[in-house]
């Protein structure tokens, strides 16, 4: 700063005089106030990420999780086709196939790293779709690196992974120190960090935020809210666990993230819809999925079965894996529980499934004749 201030003029009545620092309007810090600066630590979030509102001290700025919802369904429903294919295009450049095989790393020894990193993730309070960015940038990681890693190197490298997508995703990213000194506890060193920082982000060619399960399944879950009028405040929540299932299977970040979205989004339907609902929707709901997505629909109904195989069986499949059931599936637990009351058992839920039946007839019935008379209408035209 000095030495710019020093090389600086100004025009003063078409005459130019030479300044220097003590003209400036400002006051520089002396030696001891720079380094305490430099060592003060970063502001903590005012709030966390599940929170619908932020103030500042002066109450002049405000978030509303509600306008930002609405402004969310306007966007898409204006540019819902160019996002899904900038999406798609986005998604055919990224292949992670045989991603660990050559490195030795074994999918028990990944799935643990998975599950440290959501147990990290979520006590910092960020965001679901980090969690997302990172397993998926591990993932594209290990795929495109010409290198040889060896299985200890994971752990190094998922921690600089973790520390460079919350440098892209959050408000409050990590920092250097805070990652040395309380989630390594000094096994990976600061200037470690920053040279596998630099190697990552050569290796992904500065490309990091591809798209992952979760920005197309936040993306069905609106369209299928606007185009099919259907919202449930379980709905998103249920996609977002079944897609943190997912996370945990080697084989299953080999598929494509579209697939498995739709394959989430549709189970997640069959799930939280009664009968009547399901039977009118259902077939419709897959069309579009499966039209949108490129794929057929007997993928994504197989998906949904192993899916639905790995959700139910969650701990047997991935014994000690804690952090996803502290997270998440006890809410899940008790809305799966709660589903188990449609029996239709009563007879007050008997005469409810009825008139359910008997309003979808009508429904059918009068979309069918008012397309009897469209097609008359053209045919006389």
């Amino acid at each position: 700063l000095k030495r710019n201030c020093n090389m600086a003029i100004k025009l003063d009545n078409q005459q130019i005089e030479r300044i220097t620092v003590s003209d400036l309007p400002i006051e520089l810090p002396n030696d001891e106030q720079h380094l305490a600066l430099r060592e003060k630590p970063l502001a903590e979030p005012r709030c966390k990420s599940s929170s619908s509102s932020i103030s500042t001290n002066d109450g002049e700025a405000e978030f509303d999780e509600e306008k930002v919802s609405n402004t969310k369904s306007l966007f898409l429903r204006d540019y819902e086709d160019e996002i899904l294919e900038h999406m798609l295009k986005m998604s055919s450049k990224v292949s992670n196939k045989n991603a660990y095989t050559r490195h030795g790393i074994s999918a028990e020894y990944r799935r643990k790293m998975v599950d440290w990193m959501m147990e990290v993730l979520k006590k910092c309070h960020f965001k679901d779709l980090t969690i997302f960015q990172c397993v998926k940038t591990l993932d594209r990681f290990f795929a495109e690196t010409n290198c040889d890693c060896a299985p200890e190197d994971l752990h190094q490298i998922g921690v600089t992974i973790m520390y460079m997508i919350s440098k892209y995703e959050e408000i409050s990213p990590l920092r250097l120190k805070f990652v040395e000194e309380r989630i390594t506890y000094g096994q990976v060193t600061i200037e470690e960090m920053k040279e596998i920082e630099e190697y990552v982000l050569n290796t992904l060619k500065y490309w990091v935020g591809a798209p992952t399960e979760l920005d197309f399944s936040d993306y069905f879950v609106e369209e299928i809210g606007r185009k099919f009028n259907y919202r449930s405040e379980n709905f998103e929540k249920l996609v977002s666990f079944l897609g943190k299932v997912n996370l945990y299977d080697m084989e299953c970040s080999k598929i494509i993230p579209e697939l498995t979205s739709a394959a989430s989004v549709y189970l997640a339907l069959m799930l939280l819809m009664d009968e009547v609902t399901f039977k009118f929707l259902g077939k419709r709901i897959l069309k579009y999925l499966s039209q949108s997505t490129n794929c057929k629909e007997k993928e994504i109904h197989d998906l949904c079965q192993a899916i639905l195989y790995r959700a139910k069986n969650f701990k047997q499949i991935y014994p000690g894996s804690t952090r996803l059931h502290s997270f998440g599936a006890k809410g899940m637990k008790k809305l799966l529980k709660s589903m188990k009351m449609a029996q239709y058992n009563t007879p007050k839920r008997r005469l409810l499934i009825q008139s359910q039946q008997y309003f979808a007839n009508i429904v059918h019935q009068y979309f069918l004749t008012q397309n009897i008379i469209d097609a008359l209408s053209l045919q006389k035209k």
